[in-house]
């Protein structure tokens, strides 16, 4: 369809999902999330507009994942945050990656409320990382929060309804793959933390990289690809999520961590 198309396929013979027996699932985490759930032969497609958060956009001092982008952050106690950037380089700002570090660390400290909120008793306004090369503070606002919030209940919550409408739990669910360099790259501890992938998942969780490009290789050294593809494409339904009135109520629950 318009939004799910040939990433996900790519993804899909990649890992060669259509022969797995029990339920696996497929997630492209990004501006447009992109979510497969094949269970029962079936393979059940959806995708959700998460927005830039994940890949640093409309982040005060969000960035690609380009050298010198702050791509870890550690809690380090009272003293504050502990970072790591691309490359080892000076920092200039912060990846998608990052961003779900300082949010977790942040909510793990009580800095951050459940609700997205700082808390207001210790005065916090914003959370001080480190600095630039030129001594200008790089920090993370109330509006960064709040940015993450919506990308994050935008993908949870298109998980849920695909599982929901498929009658899958969390726990039959065998394997779950991250695509991508953001999912190869994410802090598995940050994201279940946050609430973007289900605590039952600790030890499901793959990061193959970039399925999509693994895809378009396969395809061109295997004999059988077109036919390949088209089965998957043939398989594929999508489940409409703006028409779904119970992902409309999940998504307002998924904003809080």
């Amino acid at each position: 369809s318009t939004y799910v198309g040939a990433d996900i396929v790519s993804g899909v013979y990649f890992a060669d999902l259509l022969r797995e027996k029990e339920p696996v699932v497929l997630m492209d985490i990004g501006t447009n999330g992109e979510i497969a759930l094949v269970t029962d032969g079936k393979l059940v497609c959806a995708a959700t507009a998460a927005g830039p958060a994940f890949e640093g956009g409309n982040i005060l001092w969000g960035t690609g994942s380009v050298p010198g982008a702050i791509s870890v952050v550690r809690d380090a106690g009272e003293t504050g945050f502990e970072t790591e950037t691309i490359g080892g380089e000076t920092p200039i700002g912060i990846c998608g990656s990052g961003v779900v570090d300082i949010v977790y660390s942040g909510l793990k400290r009580d800095l951050i409320q459940k609700n997205g909120k700082f808390d207001k008793t210790r005065n916090i306004k914003q959370l001080e990382l480190t600095k630039t090369h030129g001594g200008e503070d790089i920090v993370f606002t109330q509006k960064d929060v709040r940015e993450l919030q919506l990308a994050k209940s935008a993908i949870r919550s298109g998980l849920d309804a695909i599982l929901r409408q498929c009658q899958v739990s969390y726990d039959q669910v065998k394997v779950c793959y991250l695509a991508g360099g953001f999912g190869y790259h994410l802090n598995l501890t940050s994201s279940i933390g946050i609430g973007l992938i289900p605590q039952e998942w600790e030890n499901k969780v793959l990061t193959p990289g970039n399925t999509s490009l693994g895809g378009a290789v396969k395809c061109l050294l295997e004999k059988d690809s077109p036919d390949a593809l088209a089965e998957i494409r043939n398989s594929a339904t999508e489940w409409d999520l703006p028409g779904d009135t119970w992902f409309a109520g999940a998504f307002i629950e998924n904003l809080n961590f």
